[in-house]
């Protein structure tokens, strides 16, 4: 007889690169990329980081044996409550700019995209560290958008209650009550303009 062992799913288990998605980094800095994963029931194997769709490798430089540096390139992997493997690469360059994806053998992968800028203060770096700064400034800018309609709509409504007041104005002269079968004298004084308006009867 066949007995059938439940096979582990690993469908749950997926990678967390620690971070935002998008990374800024200055020319000649260091990237430090932390992939996570959770520990489970079961060995979760390794990991392999990825650049684009070129695996990536520890390098070293020519003048790095020399210094005995370990390497512009590292990675290091811990196995202890989770599996954790960190990509270093020491003095940054552009060509170093691309998307990073963590792929472990035993869960789905993650991926980060590193940008490096040249300059001391990069405008693209500024702009983008501080997701925070930026959905504040977007803020500001719709509570001055509506007080500039509230101003608009308040100059409205008072351009109109002056032009209403105008034209109520001549109407209430135009329509004022005049007796009939009297005399001038007999109404109470009236205005010059009252007066062109109305003429009484001389007889």
């Amino acid at each position: 007889t066949f007995s059938f062992l439940p096979t582990p799913s690993f469908a749950e288990l997926r990678a967390r690169i620690l971070g935002p998605s998008d990374i800024f980094i200055k020319s000649g800095s260091e990237i430090t990329m932390v992939c996570v994963i959770q520990q489970g029931p079961h060995e979760l194997g390794t990991v392999f980081w990825y650049k684009g769709n070129t695996l990536v490798e520890p390098v070293a430089q020519e003048n790095d044996i020399h210094s005995g540096d370990r390497g512009r390139i590292t990675i290091e992997t811990d196995w202890t409550d989770a599996l954790t493997s960190r990509l270093k690469i020491k003095r940054a360059v552009q060509g170093d700019t691309g998307n990073y994806t963590c792929v472990p053998t035993m869960a789905r992968s993650a991926s980060v995209y590193a940008h490096v800028i040249s300059g001391e203060h990069p405008a693209a770096m500024q702009h983008n560290a501080a997701p925070n700064t930026i959905g504040h400034r977007m803020v500001q800018r719709s509570m001055c958008i509506l007080l500039l309609l509230h101003l608009a709509t308040l100059l409205y409504l008072l351009s109109d209650r002056c032009c209403s007041r105008r034209s109520v104005g001549p109407r209430n002269i135009l329509q004022r009550p005049v007796a009939s079968h009297r005399s001038a004298r007999s109404i109470a004084p009236l205005d010059r303009c009252e007066a062109r308006v109305f003429p009484t009867d001389p007889s």
